[in-house]
């Protein structure tokens, strides 16, 4: 919701499926320098969404500062001129938002009015393309994903019959690539134009005295957001910190103590499997377990590979 601190109580957001979409800072607004106050914001967009202008005047703007005067708020998109809107002090007492759909054409021939509603939409290039191409589509790619805003302060004068106004452009513009471009990263998304419906002329009101009182621009397009750092991102960790994580990160730890107890458990079943290990005997030794005492066993005696019991000479007996 772009909003300005000198001129307090407008407000003007864009809308997709009846919900703001998210506003980000433009680290370029001190650029735009114009005679009347200006507010500058990013906004993320999607494609193939329609989308609407919120208008909005609270009571805290000066509605005392003129007497009977309205709001008359002009939009462009893609340098195209939408619909106009005007808002009353009638509409602040209410709390009231107005909404821009898109544009209208009126047809001098049927005597009706077309209405066209916005819609984000991708742009495609071409490799190459002449001299004459490539100037005409650097002039229109200044106006391609920026939305403006012109807020003016008037009076009514009357009212007048609907003229005929510009033919919509109706086709995508195809831009080329060109490496003479100083910026290449435009905006991925201008405005698709769709008609919708039919609408019957009437009289139109005439404003007399007007005062410009704040401009509001929003540029759109996802890659664009990502290429000029605008979306927000959590903060990267120190140089260290990125060590100690690669050494030991949560996964490193979890394998080594994986390791560590199933080592312990091979260790305990060596002991057990050692304690159980059973008594080798030799074949013909008999054992009666009615006896209380075990019969004592000969000690084993060595054996050479030729089967003859080795003979073990004791070299401190004297």
């Amino acid at each position: 919701m772009a909003v300005l601190d000198d001129v307090p109580g407008i407000e003007v957001a864009v809308q997709i499926n009846g919900r703001d979409v998210i506003e980000y800072d433009d680290p370029d607004a001190s650029n735009h320098v114009r005679s009347c106050p200006t507010s500058s914001k990013y906004i993320e967009s999607i494609d193939d969404a329609e989308f609407t202008i919120r208008y909005k005047a609270s009571l805290d703007y000066n509605w005392e500062g003129c007497r009977d005067h309205v709001l008359r708020f002009r939009a462009f998109a893609d340098g195209l001129k939408l619909s106009g809107k005007v808002f009353s002090k009638t509409d602040a007492l209410y709390g009231r938002c107005i909404h821009a759909e898109g544009f209208s054409k009126y047809d001098t021939e049927t005597k009706s009015t077309y209405k066209y509603n916005c819609k984000f939409s991708p742009i495609s290039t071409v490799d190459d393309s002449g001299r004459e191409r490539v100037i005409e589509d650097s002039r229109v790619a200044k106006k391609l994903g920026l939305i403006e805003v012109e807020v003016y302060r008037s009076t009514h004068s009357g009212s007048r019959e609907p003229e005929a106004s510009r033919s919509p452009r109706l086709t995508a513009t195809c831009l080329p690539r060109s490496p003479s471009r100083a910026r290449p990263s435009l905006m991925e998304s201008p405005i698709r134009w769709a008609e919708l419906y039919r609408l019957r002329a009437c009289p139109m009101w005439r404003f007399g005295t007007s005062k410009r009182m704040a401009d509001l621009s929003l540029s759109f397009g996802f890659k664009s957001l990502k290429q000029e750092l605008i979306i927000p991102r959590n903060p990267s960790v120190s140089h260290p910190y990125v060590l100690r994580m690669a050494f030991f990160g949560e996964a490193e730890q979890l394998q080594q103590a994986e390791e560590l107890a199933q080592w312990r458990r091979q260790i305990e079943s060596d002991r057990v499997e050692k304690k159980s290990r059973p008594v080798k005997r030799e074949i013909g030794d008999v054992h009666d377990p009615h006896q209380d005492q075990a019969p004592t066993r000969p000690t084993k005696m060595s054996r050479l590979a030729s089967g003859r019991e080795a003979v073990v000479i004791d070299l401190t007996d004297d």
